[in-house]
């Protein structure tokens, strides 16, 4: 009874869910060779601010990505 954990910072929208429960359900019936209904899919959506890379919150992070680039002239 395979289980997929995909953890989200960026929460997906319900179809996108949908397509992603999908399709990670027929790969892993593919390449595992389960039955279809043994295959659990768990999406975690996880705050930004509660996911860290490098030491810097993904909210820092998606903040400072977010940003206009600044033109600096020399």
């Amino acid at each position: 009874m395979p289980l997929l954990r995909l953890a989200c910072a960026k929460h997906p929208t319900p179809e996108q869910r949908k397509r992603l429960i999908q399709r990670l359900t027929s790969t892993i019936v593919e390449e595992l060779g389960v039955p279809v209904s043994s295959v659990n899919v768990l999406i975690e959506e996880v705050p930004p601010s509660h996911w860290g890379v490098g030491g810097v919150g993904l909210d820092e992070i998606f903040s400072a990505h977010d940003r206009p680039a600044r033109n600096h002239t020399s």
